[in-house]
């Protein structure tokens, strides 16, 4: 489940999973005395049918850092067609009913497949209840500290003021880190849309990749001035036209750091060119440049 969301994510937002989530979406199963405790002993609950009724059973978990990031996989949730969805609690829609009220705040919805699936040997019938919930970072440090306090009732009701004055703390920090987000967000777009196309084009003929991010991103901007709208375009025809390239990367992509990026695919395209400038202002040793120069045929004068 997790790896259909993350997979419709990157395919339709051009989204970096590691990038996005900053803890890992394991799922869980219920433990069988936690299901036992819920479905009979919580005086808060009264199911009639509890294995029916109890619809965390199953669950996963999404941590992202920014407000926006929630926006981005609840819409992911809601646009694949494999199973029907109820979103069971929304922080903003509980905001907008009590907006007095800082206290537990997280997505969650409940998906039901619609037709059986078969997971390794095993068959999950249609209509099996899983629940996802997706929290901001700062939501989830506020969860822990709840989840690991409410129960014990000789410190609720201190605890209680206490959390929901550190609630208004985070919704305050969450809406200053959207607000930075967005700033960078204008800047960085073009760059971002860029190395996602070089990674899927460079996962056209070799599977030897292995984005490093920071990497992958000094490159771009020490080289911003010379990128513009739809380069991408001329990078591929250019690589195309020159079919030793690609077999250049797979050979070199094995010992050579370089070779395993996306960022490769621009600086072949960057040092035919504008090799003068590639060697003025290249940012790092210049062992890896002098493979794409010695492959293009070009003088390496560093």
């Amino acid at each position: 489940m997790g790896n259909i969301i993350i997979s419709h994510i990157t395919k339709h937002n051009k989204l970096n999973p590691k990038t996005l989530l900053q803890i890992p979406a394991v799922p869980r199963v219920k433990e069988l005395d936690s299901l036992l405790y819920k479905a009979f002993y919580r005086e808060d609950k009264n199911y009639k049918n509890p294995y029916d009724e109890i619809e965390d059973k199953v669950g996963i978990r999404f941590v992202v850092l920014y407000k926006n990031d929630v926006t981005i996989i609840n819409n992911a949730i809601e646009d694949i067609n494999i199973w029907n969805v109820s979103k069971d609690r929304d922080f903003e829609e509980q905001r907008e009913i009590n907006p007095e009220y800082f206290g537990y705040e997280s997505v969650h919805y409940i998906v039901r497949n619609k037709d059986d699936i078969k997971v390794d040997d095993i068959i999950i019938k249609a209509n099996t209840p899983c629940e996802i919930q997706i929290r901001t970072l700062l939501q989830h440090a506020y969860c822990q500290v709840s989840h690991n306090t409410m129960y014990k009732k000789s410190v609720v009701n201190k605890s209680k003021r206490t959390l929901s004055r550190s609630m208004a703390i985070i919704e305050s920090a969450d809406i200053f880190f959207e607000e930075v987000k967005t700033v960078v967000n204008q800047e960085e777009k073009e760059y971002k849309d860029l190395l996602y196309d070089l990674t899927e084009y460079y996962n056209t003929f070799c599977q030897n990749l292995s984005v490093e991010d920071k990497f992958n991103n000094m490159i771009i901007e020490t080289f911003r001035d010379f990128l513009y709208k739809d380069i991408i375009k001329d990078i591929k025809n250019f690589i195309e036209s020159k079919k030793y390239i690609k077999k250049s990367i797979k050979d070199l992509s094995t010992d050579v750091l370089i070779y395993r990026q996306p960022i490769i695919l621009l600086m072949y395209f960057l040092v035919w060119n504008k090799r003068n400038m590639v060697e003025e202002l290249w940012p790092i040793t210049f062992e890896e440049l002098e493979y794409i120069y010695t492959d293009l045929g070009i003088s390496f004068n560093c």
